[in-house]
């Protein structure tokens, strides 16, 4: 068998790529929905379209391993970097081996480019996470940021939520019932752009509400989440749902699913409804769902805000490796 490395040179070879690549992140045993060609072709469209380009391992002319990256500020960095919880290159079953070959490009591309290459929010399974460093490069490894994650345990998904917190979930569905009812929808091809524009205008309002301006006062957050749900939702990664509450749309939760896990990315609800709790009763129902589709984990946004802990969350690290010229 012979292994070839080619470099997919720019946005539109990796867009005809996109069959291959898909197949790929298949058979990747690990990795997340932030690797999929669904969220990092828009991403690319939206944040470095002149910028973006990939290392491909081949074996016998079949892809095997693929790192999607971009340079930005004097730095080569893994596609998504920003936007993403996770930093990814995707492996099949047996081309982990594969990891230091592909590093070691990663560093030459870099160099070619006078750039430093730094890979960010890495997890510990990602292969590259545990490559040899390249000769003549020297490394800064450092945590990352944290992406708490919580277990779905149980027929309804909350068993690892300590008891306070079951509690108060059961009392919010109670008292949300009380309030007239509510009822939650997993948005379809039908209903996206409804559920989508509800997504951008709730979050807003609620930070608005706060006296802040909330994420998608970025515009290209803003372009990568249009572009990206539809193609999301055809490659059956989409989670989308919305709380209606006396006829309206009353909270979105914007989720990813993929390799066991639901991967929480964003959400908004309309700050009138704040005691109603709409958020955590739309997040309470696709937990439920979760557990009836037999995925294991509810993986959160980085950052270490208080109330992913009600869930039962746990830490999980990430590392950044740096690696510059010796």
């Amino acid at each position: 068998m012979s292994l070839s490395i080619d470099t997919v040179a720019d946005l539109a070879a990796l867009d005809a790529l996109r069959e291959d690549w898909a197949a790929l992140w298949a058979q990747d045993p690990v990795v997340t929905p932030f690797g999929h060609p669904a969220w990092l072709l828009p991403w690319a469209r939206t944040h470095a379209p002149d910028r973006t380009e990939a290392v491909a391992l081949r074996r016998d002319g079949t892809l095997i391993a693929l790192a999607p990256v971009f340079t930005w500020n004097g730095a080569l960095l893994l596609a998504g970097t920003g936007p993403s919880d996770y930093g990814e290159a995707l492996f099949g079953p047996e081309a982990a081996r594969c990891a230091d070959v592909l590093l070691e490009v990663l560093a030459e591309r870099a160099a070619a480019s006078g750039c430093r290459l730094d890979l960010q929010q890495l997890r510990p399974e990602n292969p590259l996470a545990a490559a040899l460093p390249p000769a003549g490069w020297r490394e800064t490894a450092e945590r990352g940021e944290v992406c708490p994650v919580a277990l779905v345990v149980g027929p309804d998904g909350v068993g690892a939520m300590p008891g306070k917190w079951r509690r108060k979930l059961g009392y919010t569905r109670h008292r949300a019932l009380d309030e007239g009812g509510w009822t939650s929808e997993r948005a379809g091809a039908e209903t996206l752009e409804e559920i989508a524009g509800a997504l951008l205008q709730l979050h807003a309002q609620r930070w608005r509400s706060r006296g802040e301006g909330g994420v998608f006062e970025d515009d290209l957050l803003v372009r990568l989440v249009r572009q990206a749900l539809p193609e999301l939702e055809t490659a059956g990664l989409l989670r989308l749902h919305a709380l209606r509450h006396a006829g309206r749309i009353g909270a979105v939760v914007l989720a990813l699913e993929g390799k066991g896990a639901l991967h929480f990315f964003i959400s908004g609800f309309d700050p009138a409804l704040t005691d109603l709790g709409p958020g955590t009763l739309l997040l309470g129902d696709m937990v439920g769902e979760a557990a009836a589709e037999g995925l294991g984990e509810l993986r959160f946004l980085r950052g270490q805000e208080r109330y992913k802990y009600h869930w039962g969350a746990q830490d999980r690290p990430t590392l950044r490796r740096v690696f510059e010229r010796a």
